[in-house]
């Protein structure tokens, strides 16, 4: 604080030391019940007549004196107020501005500001009769906050004594009564899970009827919705919608169970089919009396519509087993048994109409080529003559099955469109199968392949430049024959492929 009384007046604090004794003795109420006095100390001294600056400055340092003694006991504002006052008329009168008596009258005007600094004591009991901020968890944040803002400024005021009045105090009080008396607790919400997870959700929902599914559905819609923001519904709100849920979910109707669905025979026919082809001379009696009667038994299988899918598949399997266990006759030369099955090319596509031969040749263990027998999947759409003619017949997808006599089979897909097309694409041709060489003696089987595969009318055909020292048959069979070279030339359509072999 700046120096405001020259060395002379310092010499009237004497008589001030009398004065503030005598106001202190005057309220004694103020020093010793933390409560300001409304009515002036120094009275004395405050009320000089005509006073000159010597009585100012005892008159303020009597002032000054007891707002030290007792600021603690004003309310922080109040406190600030009071001195404020104070300096601001010593200012004034030592600047000139106002003369000694209007001074005095300031002094005395700054006792109007003192407000007494309030007793929070009485929120500690308040406090502790309410849940803390580690229970805030425990109830509604709707209802928590306002109780948490109560509570925050409660504790404030008792962490700084005398910054508040009475008045704001009570307020405090007031505010924690009403906000923290009205908390609601968080809704315990484990009985409506608990019913949530006991009852079926939307992806079972075709398993009932959907008058019984739509209450139902709803009631879980509802419940889920709750649960996904549960902070501040009250129990009564999750005790109704458990109630709903169980009401509706309990009452579902379930739907009558579909009809099973039919067998899918297509496997075993195949099977009974392959059977039907084998050569019955070729095996033992035994072995093949084994056959005739699992072949016999899937044959009654595949005729009987109310069959099931089980029963199907154990026929399948009886006839596979059987097949498997059949016995060559011991007379017979196993080499002499075709041991490959080959196709000129496994893709055809015909227009309605067209038509097309694809060789194709059983090969035994001695490379001998054995004829085969063939049939159409469909022979409405492409039919096929015992030399591999294909027919094109009518629009649509067939499988041309090359078979042997000892039952191994090959599969060309057929494929029949309306027209041939105007212009025909480019064809490249791939050969798979082929090394550039080979041993006399050993054969080598080519697979052809052309892009676009569904390119109409392609015929694959296989020509050697020198049959004597590598032959090649109509199927695409690579015969080593002697020393030498030999150019193998591949042919798709109008592409060609060729490819130099040299046999060692």
């Amino acid at each position: 604080m700046r120096k405001l009384f020259s060395r002379s007046g310092a010499k009237s604090l004497v008589g001030c030391a009398a004065a503030l004794s005598l106001a202190l003795t005057a309220a004694p109420a103020l020093a010793t019940t933390n409560t300001p006095s409304l009515d002036p100390p120094c009275s004395t001294e405050l009320t000089v007549a005509n006073p000159d600056s010597a009585d100012f400055q005892v008159a303020y340092m009597c002032v000054h004196s007891f707002w030290f003694a007792n600021k603690d006991s004003m309310a922080w504002s109040s406190s600030f107020n009071f001195n404020e006052a104070m300096q601001d008329a010593a200012s004034a009168f030592f600047a000139g501005e106002i003369d000694a008596a209007t001074a005095l009258a300031d002094l005395l005007s700054a006792f109007d500001l003192i407000i007494p600094a309030g007793d929070p004591s009485g929120l500690t009991n308040l406090l502790g009769n309410y849940p803390d901020d580690s229970k805030k968890d425990d109830y509604t944040p709707e209802s928590w906050r306002p109780c948490g803002a109560a509570r925050t400024a409660a504790e404030t005021a008792l962490r700084n004594p005398g910054k508040h009045t009475q008045p704001e105090i009570d307020a405090m009080a007031a505010a924690l009564i009403l906000h923290c008396g009205a908390l609601v607790p968080r809704a315990n919400t484990s009985d409506l899970e608990d019913l949530l997870g006991g009852f079926p959700d939307d992806s079972k929902k075709d398993d009932y009827t959907p008058e019984s599914w739509g209450p139902c559905g709803d009631a879980r819609a509802a419940a889920e919705a709750l649960l996904a923001d549960p902070s501040n519904a009250t129990q009564a709100e999750v005790d109704a919608a458990a109630a709903a849920l169980k009401f509706a979910c309990e009452a579902l109707v379930r739907k009558a169970p579909p009809p099973p669905p039919s067998a899918n025979k297509k496997e075993l026919s195949d099977q009974i089919s392959d059977a039907d082809k084998l050569v019955e001379d070729l095996y033992t009696p035994e072995s093949w009396a084994d056959l005739v009667k699992a072949r016999d038994a899937a044959r009654a299988v595949a005729n009987n519509p109310a069959a099931t899918q089980a029963q199907v598949d154990a026929a399948v399997k009886a006839l596979k087993d059987a097949v498997a266990a059949l016995v060559l006759k011991p007379n017979l030369d196993p080499r002499a048994s075709v041991v490959k099955v080959k196709a000129a090319q496994l893709t055809v596509t015909l227009a309605r109409g067209q038509k097309m031969t694809v060789p194709a040749f059983g090969y035994n263990g001695y490379n001998k080529a054995t004829k085969v027998a063939y049939s159409s999947s469909k022979p409405k759409i492409a039919k096929v003559s015992k030399k591999g003619k294909i027919t094109a017949r009518k629009v649509g997808k067939a499988t041309v099955t090359v078979r042997t006599p000892n039952g191994l089979t090959l599969k060309i897909k057929v494929q029949v469109v309306a027209k041939k097309p105007a212009t025909v694409a480019k064809l490249k041709v791939k050969v798979a199968g082929v090394k550039k060489s080979m041993k006399v003696g050993k054969v080598a089987y080519a697979n052809v392949t052309f892009k676009p595969k569904n390119a109409v009318g392609v015929k694959v055909t296989f020509k050697s430049t020198k049959k004597s020292v590598v032959a090649v048959d109509k199927a695409g069979r690579l015969l080593a024959k002697k020393k030498g070279k030999a150019t193998i030339i591949f042919k798709a359509g109008k592409a060609t492929k060729k490819i130099k072999v040299t046999v060692k």
